[in-house]
């Protein structure tokens, strides 16, 4: 009984803290779309989506963004924002797989809350704080992290096989990756925060 309960009940509490945050930060907006009760019911119909099939939940995807799109069409007059279009979009779609990866449902759907309550941290700091120079080094290390990375071959090779691609540049990633977050962090935090944020960063990836 729990087994077949618990996906629907992860589903619930996503899209209630997702339609929190909706609802809080737009309590002065008028006719705004969304809030604790649709996200909710989005995220329960992904969920009974897929406990039917597959064909359920793309079918569903489809009838829940048009009826996401005519619920803010009045709204985004006001607000051209198209944030709770997709939140709702993404409720749905974390709903529909508590049931094969719950965990990972629940730790997406808080990254995505944490981005909803910082839309003025960030704007302020990509339009005040991060210069061109900054902007143009997060690019590179997208770059060697996500595109380099991948294309490396993950095996051994050169003489008795001691040389592989894949780990000596994810070695350059890790070094590289520890540097950011240190950077990041005394920008954020301050000199002495930020080098405790590296340090940890550096003994995780370690450890």
């Amino acid at each position: 009984m729990w087994t077949d309960l618990q996906p629907i009940l992860v589903a619930i509490a996503i899209g209630a803290m997702i339609g929190a945050e909706r609802e809080r930060s737009h309590r002065d907006v008028p006719d705004h779309f969304g809030g604790i009760r649709t996200f909710t019911v989005l995220a329960l119909a992904g969920s009974l989506a897929r406990l039917v099939s597959t064909s359920t939940v793309a079918v569903g995807l489809g009838a829940a963004a048009v009826l996401i799109a005519a619920g803010s069409w009045r709204s985004m007059k006001a607000n051209h924002g198209s944030t709770t279009v997709l939140a709702g979009l993404a409720t749905y779609l974390l709903g529909s797989i508590t049931e094969s990866r719950p965990a990972l449902a629940t730790c997406v759907a808080v990254v995505l809350v944490v981005l909803l309550m910082s839309k003025g941290r960030v704007h302020h700091l990509l339009k005040e704080g991060v210069t061109d120079v900054e902007v143009a080094d997060a690019v590179k290390f997208a770059i060697v992290a996500f595109v380099v990375l991948p294309l490396l071959p993950n095996r051994g090779m050169g003489p008795y096989q001691v040389l592989n691609p894949f780990r000596i540049w994810l070695l350059v990633v890790a070094i590289t990756g520890i540097g950011w977050v240190g950077y990041v962090g005394v920008r954020v935090l301050g000199s002495r925060r930020g080098l405790l944020v590296s340090g940890a960063a550096g003994g995780f990836i370690s450890s």
